[in-house]
């Protein structure tokens, strides 16, 4: 007999962290940014994902770029889905089903391997086609206070038509915007393993005699 759990859907989360202009990796889909810059997401966040999360799908580019296996540090073990165009010649891995179908198609197999819980979209690419299809339930992302200039973008459709949504922390206000304010940190003030810092010169009174 089912239970309760496993007859209820999951949701479908389309989620990031992303870089105040728009950016989920850097180039060839580097995702060092991350490291080199510390972000960190509200306590107990992770701890959540990683409770509800049944399932992932995510892009052959993702799942082959450094440190695109296994989320959230490895904490996380179940059922993940890899579209590729070429099934064939991907590395065999524990728990991972690299496969050539529909976008669509692949969100229903992650839903029944998940059990009733979430699924997780890791694909700037995958998560545009289910948005358009009505396949995504949530946006859930992590704005972190950087500019990259350059990379992998969350949504682009260029000619495509704007996709309005619904805040879910303002009881779902879609002409509400959200305010965000920053300060450039100085190059001088930048952890010296951060791409772009700039090492900072010895005073005189660090000056070896």
């Amino acid at each position: 007999m089912a239970t309760e759990q496993d007859d209820r859907r999951g949701r479908v989360l389309w989620s990031f962290m992303m870089s105040l202009d728009g950016f989920v990796a850097a180039r060839n889909h580097d995702m060092d940014w991350m490291r080199t810059g510390g972000y960190r997401a509200e306590p107990g966040v992770i701890e959540g994902y990683i409770e509800r999360t049944g399932a992932i799908v995510t892009g052959r580019d993702g799942w082959d770029s450094p440190g695109g296996h296994r989320p959230w540090g490895g904490a996380w073990r179940g059922p993940i889905f890899v579209l590729t165009h070429h099934p064939e010649d991907a590395e065999p891995a524990e728990d991972v089903t690299f496969l050539r179908r529909d976008p669509a198609e692949v969100v229903q197999l992650a839903l029944a391997a998940a059990g009733g819980r979430d699924i997780m979209v890791f694909s700037p690419n995958i998560g545009a086609q289910l948005l358009e299809r009505g396949l995504i339930d949530e946006i859930d992302l992590h704005i972190a206070p950087v500019l990259l200039g350059e990379g992998i973008r969350l949504y682009s459709r260029p000619g495509g038509v704007p996709i309005r949504l619904s805040p879910l922390a303002d009881e779902g206000d879609a002409t509400s915007t959200v305010r965000v304010r920053y300060r450039p940190i100085d190059l001088a003030e930048r952890d010296p393993a951060e791409p772009g810092a700039r090492r900072r010169s010895p005073g005189a009174s660090e000056v070896r005699r």
